[in-house]
């Protein structure tokens, strides 16, 4: 084989085995740190998302159980069947939580109490009520049958006095928070969503339409999560699988499991889209590497040839001197050549050393590339990291609260103290040992306190303990309740007291009680003082205006009180009036439901206001509205009736002058700015305003004879007859609404007004219907209030105190700082909570910051031993009302570093003025006295 051959196979393969090492290395290091990265954020997603999937299922449960189950309406549904209270506060509850839905209650026996809608879920309701006697229970996602949403249900056992009265069932809206959860996108292929106990998907697909519970995840990842034990899960590490997806696509893949509902939440990324960076690495390589062996084989071609040549020629003329060719300059011409070749071997070396630096500048940006990506990988730590200080936050802020409710527990001005079942105290509160005048808490703990307290009555008798209404308490195992006790206190002197006991239960007996009390001596004194008032108020009924008078009859009828003003009303003396009331009527059809009332009222039934016609002492007529009240005695029984009497006649000549006004109502009607609709008591349509026509897109001949809830169907009709019943006008801002015809003009907001119209029988005739569109006023409120919660956190985190108070010196804001050194407001006025005063402090500076200045004062708090340097400003509110804002700056480390350079410098005088010696002060630059 020739030389020139061999050095060209040589550097080729040389060239080729270096490429190849170079490129697989590159290949393998790329691959793993991407598939670290990628593991990495899958694992970070699916723990993230898992924990904000538990969150929201936890609060959910908390509202539940903590708030609706204990709600003392959803107990008052299952003991009285007062459901219309429960409804409503049912109503309110869907208004004000956007993810709430649905809630209903169902008594002991599984039967439905009260619920948001007529319709009954008898399957989903069985199996939450068997499964949620004990305690709280989450049933898995499905649709309702009542609002078509896709929802879970969460229940919670009703006790009432320790005992199974009902449970309570909330749907929540999965597109409410858990679609939030599940949106991310990660690349364009990654995917989070999460699988039922039963392995179907209850989330939306990013690739799929409609999935709900109707795709099952056969994957193996999915299998693998629902196969494993809750214990599994807890202590085996989550771990990233290449699988097929349930669109038969190779994915990386990982899951997490949710404890609470049973779910699995799976994040997932194509293994295509995964792998594409190595992939178009190694595209790169490959065609840097193939051009790279075409270069180097030209290259190796020449440098091959121009080595060989010198040796031929060398070669040539060695024979020709053999040959005897001395002419040849033999010498001079090795040297030459040797040196040629020694230059063209360097010539070659210096290729292939330019071959070799573009090797090392790829491999450098191999390094650079490797670089990059542990950066990215130390961010995702370091946010990990930061997500775990928040955590850590959130606990340290929950222990927090803690302490502060025990310091709620032991700053109430309640006196509250715990007993076990042998009538030993085991806990007081400071407020209770300060009533009973003790010196402190070990004065009461461990002592008997029926013999302390509760020893005696009144008159100084002895007082049975089986009458205690706490050890009653305890051998009942029910609250008890009485404003009719006296306490002892420690220096054996009585004071009045209402007193709470509740029994306390653990493991299904009686371990005590937790008895409350407040001191009601102030109540008994203004109990007296009430019945001077009653006095009081009868001289006054005797002096009624000369338009009203005031009157009494028994029940046959006849009059036994009537005030002096009836003479000045009807011209009769009180004493020529005592007669049947029917002895003074006019012959008026409207007298006919005068006996009727009267009868009803004598009857113990609360009549609404009736109108009469009567007979003057001079012969005139006049008309009286009356107002009718039944007096019962003690055992329950009617004695008498009382009345007021109104003269009406000059508003009865107004009533005729408002039907010749008739007119103007068409013109208010045709005219109004606001929607007006008259319907009458079963909301039919009788006429409608332009306004409502137009807003409706109808023309206004098309309502009268439909009925609303037929045009526009809604829950409203429930709040229309409870305010029916009750003969009460109807209001309510910024209700919610969709048109049905016109759900493209999405969801409106609107001012309601029912007003019920009675004819002279007391009974509804029509109702008066208003509307007002407020809905860019809603938005708009949305918008500020979504500023005056970034205004109020902002008050929340600075470190100076911040008050809001109005100029009836009613406290509207205080930010944590003021809370901490002052305690809650509990509705005080300014002067009780910052000095305890029962009156307006002389010092105040509100007038002068309600009439436009900002004042800058200090202010020292005795009671806390510090000063602040406080500035008032005055702030105008949304209805134009104006406030006082006043910031709280604790200046108390300067004022005392103040007075103890006061101090200091007192004590240099005094050192001065009183020493004898002559001390002289020179001036060290010229040296003069």
């Amino acid at each position: 084989m020739k030389i020139q051959t061999k050095i060209s196979i040589i550097i080729f393969v040389l060239i080729l085995i270096t490429g190849i090492v170079s490129s697989t290395t590159s290949y393998i290091i790329s691959k793993q740190m991407l598939e670290h990265e990628i593991h990495h954020h899958l694992k970070s997603i699916a723990t993230s998302k898992t924990q904000h999937v538990e969150t929201v299922i936890n609060n959910n449960i908390k509202l539940v159980v903590k708030t609706l189950a204990t709600s003392k309406l959803f107990k008052d549904a299952l003991i009285n069947q007062n459901i219309m209270l429960a409804k409503q506060r049912i109503k309110n509850l869907i208004y004000i939580y956007d993810e709430i839905s649905r809630i209903r209650v169902l008594d002991k026996h599984g039967k439905m109490v009260v619920s948001g809608y007529s319709k009954t879920d008898h399957v989903g309701n069985a199996e939450i009520f068997i499964n949620g006697k004990e305690k709280s229970y989450i049933r898995d996602a499905h649709l309702s049958t009542m609002t078509g949403t896709k929802v879970i249900s969460i229940s919670a056992p009703i006790l009432i006095k320790g005992k199974f009265s009902g449970i309570i069932i909330v749907n929540i809206e999965m597109k409410a928070e858990l679609y939030k959860i599940t949106k991310h996108r990660h690349g364009r292929s990654g995917e989070v969503y999460l699988i039922n106990r039963d392995g179907y998907m209850i989330t939306p697909s990013r690739f799929m339409d409609d999935t709900f519970l109707k795709l099952k995840i056969n994957t193996l990842e999915a299998k693998t999560c629902l196969a494993m034990s809750i214990e599994e899960h807890k202590t085996k590490r989550i771990k990233i699988h290449r699988y097929q997806d349930y669109r038969g696509k190779s994915v990386l893949g990982t899951h997490s499991y949710i404890d609470k509902t049973g779910w699995c939440l799976l994040a997932e990324i194509d293994a295509e889209e995964a792998y594409a960076p190595v992939h178009r690495l190694v595209r790169l390589m490959t065609l840097f590497f193939i051009i790279l062996l075409v270069v180097s084989g030209v290259i190796t071609f020449f440098t091959s040839r121009k080595i060989t040549n010198p040796i031929l020629k060398l070669h040539h003329r060695a024979r020709e001197i053999e040959q005897g060719n001395w002419n040849y300059q033999v010498t001079i011409e090795t040297q030459d050549e040797i040196g040629q070749f020694s230059r063209t071997f360097d010539s070659m070396t210096t290729q292939l050393k330019h071959a070799q630096d573009k090797l090392q500048d790829y491999q450098q940006h191999l390094k650079k590339l490797v670089k990059e990506r542990t950066r990215e990988l130390t961010a995702a730590n370091e946010q990990l990291q930061q997500e775990i200080e928040e955590r850590i936050q959130t606990s340290n802020a929950l222990h927090a609260t803690e302490e502060q409710v025990s310091l709620l527990l032991n700053s109430t001005a309640e006196a509250i103290f715990g007993m076990d079942i042998t009538g030993c105290c085991t806990f007081c509160n400071p407020a209770c040992v300060k009533i009973l005048g003790y010196n402190s808490v070990d004065d009461m703990i461990t002592q008997d306190i029926h013999s302390m307290i509760h020893h005696s009555k009144q008159d100084g008798s002895p007082f049975s303990e089986k009458n205690c209404l706490v050890y009653q308490s305890i051998k009942l195992g029910k609250e008890i309740h009485s404003n009719n006790e006296i306490f002892w206190r420690a220096d054996h002197t009585y004071f009045p007291v209402e007193c709470w006991s509740h029994p306390i239960f653990h493991k299904g007996g009686i371990i005590g009680a937790v008895v409350t009390f407040i001191d009601i001596t102030k109540r008994k004194q203004a109990e007296l003082a009430l019945q001077k008032s009653e006095e009081k108020h009868r001289r006054l009924v005797e002096n009624m205006p000369d338009e009203f008078f005031f009157y009494s009859h028994d029940t046959d009828g006849i009059f036994t009180f009537l005030s002096d003003s009836i003479q000045n009303t009807l011209g009769y003396t009180p004493t020529e009036f005592m007669n049947h009331y029917l002895t003074y009527l006019t012959d008026n059809p409207i007298n006919k439901k005068v006996q009727y009332h009267s009868e009803r009222s004598i009857q113990g039934i609360i009549q609404p206001l009736y109108e009469t016609e009567i007979y003057c002492k001079d012969g005139a007529i006049k008309f009286l509205e009356v107002s009718e009240t039944p007096i019962f005695n003690e055992q329950g029984n009617v004695i008498a009736v009382e009345g007021i009497a109104h003269d009406m006649t000059e508003r009865k000549q107004v009533e005729e002058n408002i039907k010749k006004q008739a007119r103007l109502l068409d013109l208010i009607f045709a005219n109004s700015l606001d929607s007006l609709v008259l319907l009458d008591k079963d909301y039919n349509f009788i006429r409608v305003s332009e306004t409502y026509a137009k807003a409706c897109q109808r023309d206004s001949s098309e309502f009268p004879g439909h009925n609303h809830f037929e045009f526009y169907p809604s829950n409203l009709k429930d709040e229309f007859d409870a305010a029916a019943k009750n003969k009460k006008i109807y209001q309510r801002t910024a209700r919610p609404f969709i048109f049905p015809e016109h759900p493209e003009w999405d969801t409106t907001y609107w001012d309601l007004s029912l007003v019920p119209i009675q004819d002279i029988t007391g009974e509804i005739e029509l109702f008066l219907f208003t509307l007002k569109d407020v809905t860019d006023l809603k938005q708009a409120e949305a918008k500020i209030q979504k500023e005056r919660d970034k205004l109020l956190n902002i008050f929340n985190a600075i470190p100076d105190g911040i008050y809001i108070v109005n100029k009836q010196f009613d406290i509207e804001y205080v930010n944590p700082v003021l809370i901490q050194e002052f305690g809650p407001v509990n509705g005080s006025k300014c002067y009780e909570y910052f000095h305890a005063r029962t009156e307006v402090c002389s010092w105040c500076k509100n007038d002068k910051v309600f009439a436009g200045e900002t004042v800058r004062w200090e202010f020292y708090v005795s009671q806390h031993n510090k000063y602040y340097d406080l500035l008032d400003t005055p702030i105008q509110n949304v209805d134009g009302s104006i406030s006082k804002f006043e910031i709280f700056h604790d200046v108390t480390e300067h004022k005392l570093t103040e007075k103890k350079l006061i101090c200091s410098e007192q004590r240099y005088r005094r050192l001065f003025n009183d020493n004898k010696a002559i001390e002289l002060l020179i001036d060290p630059t010229n040296g003069k006295i």
